[in-house]
């Protein structure tokens, strides 16, 4: 393993036994020893907001589980009803004392750290990576809510000029970023820093694209690469709120493919546990490439062309990107 990784999880493995530690109160009293064990259930929050991820307990998952002052975790066994049980005797956690204590959980408890996201064709159920932190105290039940650690982003093409439907139809997506994630003990981190291809989730009754990666910055870099009969669009976001992909939230893209380019408006759902959208101030704008006719291009008596240096024009007021002509 990599030294940055075993780092990593030593620091983890520290922060579960010390991080609530100043929390601890002299009013605490001792316990018998194995006689209350952790009641707990648990909630996916917003269920009807993951599809192609995970939208119900199927029964029989596994979850990490860890309390304050352990300095190693436990494995639990969820139920359809999000009952939480311990897979055996060996791995029931009991409370210790009086005090209150925070209870940490994790979906999945991988076996393998590293996991490789770039094909999420069928769905991103298991990159869904899921994390709950919840107070709890001996003599009552506690639900631990269950919250998304991923990015994710949604976006729709619809035809604009010069290109149809059906071409829409056949067009080859992808989206660009880490295709690689490093989930252990319910923390989340990119696994080689590289962007790489992720196949998105296709819905094809509603037309919409659907992909989760690993939170990261991807202003100023291409993130959706669209292939249509041979000639390539992409979306390089610009604005810092169309392109910081953070954990928890989703941004949703609208397209339109044009023969010339792609005009995209962006909307940020701030929460994608609770589905609150802030309409985010993207101007809607046209990229155009060096070899295409545009706005400012040269034009000679025998028919030929030469670039004029338009490289984006956005609606509005808004100033033109102007390159040096070539």
């Amino acid at each position: 393993m990599p030294m940055k990784h075993t780092n990593f999880i030593l620091w983890i493995s520290l922060a579960l036994g010390i991080m609530f530690s100043c929390t601890k109160t002299e009013n605490e009293t001792l316990l018998p020893p194995e006689k209350y064990p952790l009641n707990l259930t648990s909630e996916l929050i917003r269920m009807q907001t993951r599809s192609a991820g995970k939208d119900s307990w199927s029964g029989g998952e596994v979850v990490g589980v860890s309390m304050e002052g352990m300095l190693d975790y436990k494995k639990y066994k969820i139920n359809t009803s999000g009952k939480l049980e311990p897979i055996n005797k060996e791995n029931t956690i009991y409370w210790k004392n009086t005090d209150r204590a925070h209870i940490m959980a994790w979906y999945p408890d991988n076996t393998q750290a590293i996991v490789d996201i770039s094909d999420q064709k069928n769905g991103y159920t298991e990159f869904d990576f899921l994390y709950a932190v919840e107070s709890g105290v001996y003599n009552q039940g506690t639900c631990l809510r269950f919250h998304h650690k991923m990015a994710k982003i949604e976006f729709a093409l619809a035809p604009g000029d010069g290109i149809g439907q059906e071409e829409i139809n056949n067009a080859s997506v992808k989206v660009l970023g880490d295709p690689s994630a490093y989930f252990s003990l319910g923390m989340l981190g990119t696994a080689d820093q590289s962007d790489g291809e992720i196949m998105p989730y296709y819905n094809t009754t509603t037309g919409t694209y659907k992909a989760v990666l690993v939170p990261q910055n991807m202003t100023g870099k291409e993130l959706i690469i669209i292939g249509i009969k041979g000639k390539t669009f992409s979306y390089t976001p610009k604005l810092e709120n169309e392109g910081n992909l953070q954990s928890g939230t989703c941004n949703r893209y609208s397209i339109i493919v044009n023969a010339a380019g792609l005009e995209v408006e962006s909307t940020l759902i701030k929460d994608w546990d609770l589905g609150e959208n802030e309409d985010v101030p993207v101007q809607t704008y046209i990229d155009y490439s060096v070899d295409e006719v545009k706005a400012g291009d040269y034009i000679y008596e025998d028919g030929s062309t030469s670039d004029g240096g338009l490289r984006r024009r956005y609606s509005g007021s808004k100033e033109p990107v102007i390159a040096e002509p070539k």
